[in-house]
């Protein structure tokens, strides 16, 4: 793997994403973390996993300047392939801990929501899904009016919410 590094350390899985400065996320990397998962899923001495990040960056996102040169066709597979991976990570079977060693943007931070439990570190590190604050910022989702359900059970038909991503994960015993 050449943007991953895997130490099994007695029963923890230590995964860390080495992509350049600030390790963004594009097609390899993904690919590379899904087998990775896999991989430490089927490994019966591993009870559970840590995924963290190299140099000051858990994860910046996407990597942008690369997917301006995708077509339509080749960027919609990455991002079912990233969707696919998250939700994966979601519904994993061990538990899996981000260790934020810096920023988490983006899509890094949809990879760390989708771990069992997030630890950053302090100081000016950032997690953050900027597309969603900014829409809030321009759109009236900053308004009072916006809407607000008591649970996922309750918003409209047109909020379409998988079953899967309504019941709750299964409590897992941590290491």
């Amino acid at each position: 793997m050449s943007h991953l590094t895997v130490e099994v350390k007695e029963t923890i899985a230590v995964v860390a994403v080495e992509r350049g400065k600030v390790n963004a996320l594009n097609g390899e990397v993904v690919d590379e973390l899904f087998t990775a998962l896999k991989d430490l899923e089927g490994d019966e001495t591993v009870r559970a996993i840590i995924l963290t990040g190299r140099n000051k960056f858990f994860s910046f996102g996407f990597d942008i300047p690369e997917f301006v040169e995708y077509s339509k066709e080749r960027f919609t597979d990455f991002v079912v392939s990233f969707t696919n991976l998250y939700s994966y990570l979601f519904l994993y079977p061990k538990p899996v801990v981000a260790a934020l060693n810096g920023h988490a943007i983006a899509g890094g931070c949809m990879v760390a929501l989708a771990c069992d439990r997030r630890l950053m570190v302090t100081g000016k590190a950032k997690i953050s899904l900027n597309e969603i604050a900014d829409l809030a910022r321009r759109s009236s989702l900053a308004r009072p009016r916006c809407c607000v359900f008591r649970s996922v059970r309750d918003a409209p038909p047109r909020f379409s919410i998988p079953e899967r991503c309504m019941r709750r994960k299964r409590p897992r015993e941590l290491v």
